[in-house]
């Protein structure tokens, strides 16, 4: 059998490839600290859904236990799993134990698989544990799901390009993906994502999107589609004549609850609405035609260019919190979908773009952190009467978690806060 590697972006996770057989690989006897939601230790896991090399699948992997008090890995607890032979579970999926007693083993034959849309309607299921199943009696759960977008080619002989180490991009490098985008890292500060926009290609209403994009732990994603038919209706309602009956000297694409983006300059840039402004972090947009011909050139339908190099420039170094999930630390974002503009403010298309790190479990440090920073807001002579529940949502919005959060942090915050007001007492 090859030679395992690890799984780019996950944690205690290996694998291999053989023909059209995925092999992975974990370590139970070791630990990854406790989930983002505080509700479980980490065993392995695959930190989100990443691709199977460049075959248009991904994966999605989490073993784990309550407590590693609960976790057993004896002869006896490792027994029914420990076999020369696989074991069938869920759909598609088969796993052992090795002879070492603490590695796990998952097969996935994916000429044998037999695919089906997924409940949400997007994807194609591959291979499913169909939900937490528990891995013999050691006490561990695993959850697996292995699927491809809808509409997208899977190819199980793309399962091994571009996984090993020596293919995660490195800086002074560049790769292309399909579709027409690229990546580019020249410094360690410096990353870009480029994609041309034909006009005409986008005409169809479809979004392209960065296929996936690992660079080591990061993610970058990125949705690029044409400008909604209603904001091309604001745009030509806005180009009427002033009172003198002549064309206003301000008029462009630019609607009034509108203000161009302090990014936007000679090349263009994002044209973000006021209220969406502060969503935009650490994104440098420019819109360019592809040649200076193009731009000058109108097409039958009066549009100025049917291509444009939309170029997105982030530092993948900084990093702005926790997303409201808590599972992942957010490095550059436009917020959702913003309008893109030419040099002249013509509004060219709509993109997103999101780049992330998988977030280390909240530690007892950022939560006191924050319960300190609440408490220190309020006059001294209501601490004794301040509702805990009150306290709470304050600590949640401070860390920036979404209510989902509040039950698993909740003991935490309870001991940070009792401690901060017995120390006030004094």
């Amino acid at each position: 059998m090859s030679e395992r590697w690890d799984m780019t972006g996950a944690k205690n996770l290996q694998m291999t490839v053989a023909q059209s057989v995925l092999f992975l690989y974990s370590d139970l006897s070791k630990d990854c600290g406790e989930s983002s939601s505080g509700k479980s230790v980490l065993i392995s896991s695959s930190s989100g859904n990443k691709p199977l090399g460049k075959s248009g699948a991904f994966l999605g992997l989490n073993i784990f236990a309550k407590s590693l008090e609960k976790r057993e890995l004896s002869s006896k607890a490792t027994e029914a799993l420990r076999s020369p032979s696989f074991t069938d579970v869920g759909e598609g999926c088969q796993w052992r134990i090795e002879e070492d007693d603490v590695t796990l083993c998952i097969r996935i034959d994916f000429a044998t698989v037999t695919k089906r849309l997924g409940a949400s309607g997007k994807s194609m299921l591959l291979a499913t544990t169909g939900g937490n199943k528990p891995i013999a009696g050691t006490g561990l759960m695993c959850g697996l799901n292995c699927y491809y977008p809808v509409g997208k080619i899977f190819d199980a002989s793309q399962l091994a390009v571009g996984s090993t180490a020596e293919d995660i991009l490195q800086v002074g490098q560049t790769h292309s993906f399909e579709g027409g985008f690229h990546v580019l890292y020249p410094a360690p500060t410096e990353m870009h994502v480029t994609y041309t926009y034909c006009t005409e290609k986008m005409a169809d209403g479809h979004t392209a999107s960065l296929p996936a994009c690992c660079v080591g732990d990061l993610n970058v994603a990125m949705f690029v589609s044409a400008p909604k038919a209603a904001r091309a209706r604001t745009e030509k309602t806005i180009e009427k004549t002033s009172g003198e009956g002549q064309l206003s000297p301000s008029s462009s694409s630019l609607t009034p609850s509108l203000s161009r983006s302090s990014q936007t300059n000679s090349r263009g840039g994002l044209l973000v609405e006021s209220r969406m402004d502060k969503k935009v972090r650490n994104v440098t947009v420019t819109c360019a035609p592809v040649t200076a011909q193009s731009a000058q050139t109108p097409t039958s339908s009066g549009s100025r260019s049917d291509a444009y190099t939309i170029d997105l420039r982030f530092d993948p170094t900084q990093s702005f919190g926790r997303s409201s999930s808590g599972k992942c630390l957010l490095v550059a974002t436009t917020g959702g979908f913003q309008r893109v503009v030419d040099a002249e403010d013509h509004i060219v298309c709509r993109l997103s773009l999101n780049a992330y790190r998988p977030a280390p479990p909240l530690s007892e440090v950022e939560i006191t952190t924050a319960v300190q920073a609440v408490l220190a807001t309020k006059p001294k002579a209501q601490l004794s009467s301040l509702s805990f529940k009150e306290l709470l949502t304050e600590v949640v919005s401070v860390l920036g978690l979404s209510e989902s959060m509040k039950e698993a942090i909740k003991p935490k915050i309870k001991e940070a806060a009792v401690a901060f007001l017995q120390e006030a007492a004094m």
